[in-house]
């Protein structure tokens, strides 16, 4: 049976909705080359959402899959998060060429042994290797519990001072780190910012149960909305994620983030050379990518199974 999955795309005003159409073009493209199919639902959010008179129905998006808002308008996303289930922050960092880095941090207190959880079962699935930085023993013992069941993690625990410098001087050394709540902002802020402009960066909150929520970490200046010229790269990092945190497909988010890497460098390079990219080439370069990036060694479920 071909798998499916819907996903609600809130559209709000400024770049938004030129960001969540190259974002559905990668996606659907992404998910044909992986075998599964994609129902993408478009919602006014936000300042468009309050224009139209209309608020986005709580079906369209507590009944979905996952959630992508390509809004920037923060008090919006707050009373979204309100309605969902959601416990810890998923901060993904691309930078200084093909470094890549995720890190994890709780909501609230409550939820530490799931983001715990989750940073175990995330390091499982990229290079087996944990970072965490924390002072408290409550956290000490959660890690401990953590990595006696995941044996084959390498668990480093780092102290706050070298969790900070490792961030902005050596986030290389780094693949998934999980941090206490107090800590995470300040680490996602500092992971590759000496890497400007080749940073990219998307976030997640991640839910319990239900549809978890993504969104990039760039849309670009209003005053560029309507013109093509935003660059899609971090809604295009956010896609990804959807398509691996939120359903679950991680060859397809390989792919998306493969080609993407590659069409980054290639910007680079017509941008030293004074030709800007418009927002439509990028992502046609990105897909034009896929066929590079894709893994065809992949697991697919339901292989062994028939």
């Amino acid at each position: 049976m071909a798998r499916s999955y819907r996903v609600a795309c809130l559209t709000g005003c400024g770049t938004a909705p030129e960001l969540i159409a190259e974002a559905s073009r990668a996606m659907h493209a992404v998910a044909r080359l992986h075998g599964f199919s994609l129902q993408l639902d478009y919602v006014p959010f936000g300042a468009d959402a309050v224009v139209r008179g209309q608020a986005p129905p709580r079906g369209s998006y507590l009944g979905a899959d996952a959630v992508l808002v390509a809004d920037g308008d923060e008090d919006a996303v707050e009373e979204l998060r309100a309605e969902l289930d959601l416990r810890a922050r998923q901060t993904r960092v691309r930078f200084g060429g093909r470094s890549d880095l995720v890190l994890l941090a709780p909501l609230g207190e409550g939820s530490a042994a799931w983001t715990v959880a989750q940073a175990f079962a995330l390091a499982r699935s990229r290079r087996l290797r944990l970072s965490a930085v924390t002072d408290g023993p409550v956290w000490r013992e959660l890690l401990a519990a953590a990595a006696a069941a995941n044996e084959e993690v390498r668990l480093d625990v780092l102290d706050r001072p070298t969790a900070l410098a490792a961030a902005a001087f050596d986030a290389e050394s780094l693949d998934v780190l999980v941090a206490d709540p107090t800590l995470g902002e300040a680490l996602a802020a500092l992971v590759g910012a000496a890497a400007v402009p080749a940073r990219v960066a998307a976030s997640a909150f991640l839910a319990g149960h239900g549809p978890s929520l993504f969104t990039p970490l760039d849309t670009g200046s209003a005053a560029h909305a309507g013109f093509g010229a935003t660059d899609p790269s971090s809604m295009l990092l956010a896609a990804a994620m959807v398509l691996g945190d939120g359903l679950g497909e991680r060859g397809a988010a390989d792919t998306l983030v493969g080609a993407l890497a590659g069409t980054r460098a290639a910007t680079a390079d017509r941008l030293r050379a004074g030709v800007a990219a418009t927002t439509r080439e990028v992502t046609e370069s990105v897909i034009a990518g896929f066929q590079n990036a894709f893994t065809n060694a992949e697991f697919h479920p339901g292989v062994l199974s028939s």
